[in-house]
């Protein structure tokens, strides 16, 4: 072959092979995905269930269909909720909590560091070189809608009576068995927040529980003395029950916190102090350490915090009831 037609040869095979890169490049690519965000929401409401925010783009050139949503639990726990103290019975009735999302996922029961797995089909497709967004109710027996949560006989105004925490890792599954996986979140059901018996809340509820108590004393004393009977001692012969008394239309609702305050108190603060080792004793697993996240080690920091403050409390609170 003449070394003329060699070179022609030589360039009509760089211009194809240019021609077939060029239409290559030009080609569009097929789903590529990017889980732009994945967030957890805060509710409107400390009884409502959190929600999962996430955010999807799609850098290629086919529909990408998403079929599953998929968390796999790393780490959990169940950390009981220290609610308000009262000297009057609960007359509230029972809490419903309903939820409403794009999406719902029903997180398993927690148990501490229990590694478990939950997932939920989805229907969602995101166009070529387009982006979406969708939520994510997550739903626990806690807040399940069709729960009746029963407040304490001693408490009203209807704290979680308990808070499931989670760390956990969601994955998405699209275009067959194609996954796209976000980093580590932590999330707290419900209400999306942990409710750590700090001294400084437990100081103003103790105080508020005093000045309940007391404007109740004021009023038995007025209403005796509509019967013609004289005020009751309180500060050195108080009663410890409606026992002997006339019968007032607020003695059925008083309970043995009003009778006994003090004692009251001091119960108070020990289930403080007994809630927050279990918050120390759960916030302190291994788990957490592997896979830290910013909300449960500043959670761990400030149980540790009020833990030691609690015991101080403990030692020095006097209820003001003079």
């Amino acid at each position: 072959m003449s070394p003329e037609l060699i070179g022609l040869f030589g360039a009509v095979l760089a211009a194809l092979i240019g021609a077939g890169v060029a239409i290559w490049l030009r080609k569009p690519r097929a789903t590529v995905i990017d889980l732009v965000e994945c967030a957890v929401c805060n509710p409107d409401t400390r009884m409502d269930a959190p929600i999962l925010d996430i955010k999807i783009r799609n850098r290629g050139g086919e529909v990408a269909v998403l079929t599953q949503l998929r968390v796999d639990i790393l780490w959990s726990a169940e950390l009981p909720v220290l609610d308000r103290i009262q000297p009057i019975r609960d007359t509230s009735g029972p809490l419903r909590m309903p939820p409403s999302a794009s999406y719902e996922l029903d997180l398993p029961a927690p148990g501490v560091g229990q590694v478990a797995e939950a997932r939920t089909a989805i229907s969602h497709e995101v166009p070529p070189n387009g982006a979406d967004r969708f939520t994510v109710l997550l739903r626990t027996a806690v807040d399940d809608p069709q729960m009746l949560r029963e407040h304490h006989a001693m408490t009203v105004f209807g704290l979680p009576s308990a808070t499931y925490v989670y760390l956990f890792r969601t994955q998405i599954l699209f275009n067959g068995d194609n996954k796209k996986t976000a980093p580590p979140r932590a999330v707290a059901c419900p209400g999306n927040m942990l409710h750590i018996p700090e001294p400084e809340i437990m100081v103003r509820c103790l105080n508020d529980f005093a000045g309940t108590v007391l404007a109740l004393r004021e009023q038995i004393d007025a209403d005796l003395r509509s019967f013609g009977r004289p005020p009751i001692d309180w500060q050195n012969s108080a009663p410890l029950g409606p026992d002997g008394l006339p019968p007032l239309d607020q003695l059925d609702h008083l309970n043995e916190h009003f009778w006994q305050p003090e004692a009251a108190a001091s119960w108070y603060i020990d289930e403080a102090i007994r809630i927050c080792r279990i918050y120390v004793s759960a916030l302190s697993h291994t788990a957490l350490s592997r896979e830290p996240t910013d909300g449960l080690s500043k959670a761990a920091a400030r149980s540790r915090v009020a833990l030691e403050g609690l015991i101080e409390l403990k030692a020095i609170y006097q209820l003001p009831l003079d």
